[in-house]
């Protein structure tokens, strides 16, 4: 658990680098690899789905580039409670 406003930040800049990096280096690639198996497919299956998969992969890439923000949004924003208060009866 990340306790200091200062280390969630910079886990959050080095994990954005860092998938942002991921679909730059394996965007491209894997939409050539789509298209080819789209395009060649004999199989009526293949080329009906093959754009969903496509779209998929890219919804994947997406989650995975907007966790790190969602993840510091709920950091910033959490609130821990005062361990030192109780209930009294």
């Amino acid at each position: 658990m990340i306790d200091s406003i200062t280390k969630a930040g910079v886990t959050f800049v080095f994990y954005l680098f860092l998938m942002l990096t991921v679909f730059y280096i394996l965007g491209g690639p894997i939409d050539l690899i789509f298209d080819g198996i789209i395009d060649n497919s004999a199989y009526d299956q293949v080329a009906q789905f093959g754009p969903n998969y496509k779209t998929a992969v890219r919804i994947a890439f997406a989650i995975g580039i907007t966790t790190p923000v969602v993840w510091l949004v709920a950091k910033v924003f959490s609130r821990e409670p005062a361990m030192f208060i109780r209930r009294k009866y």
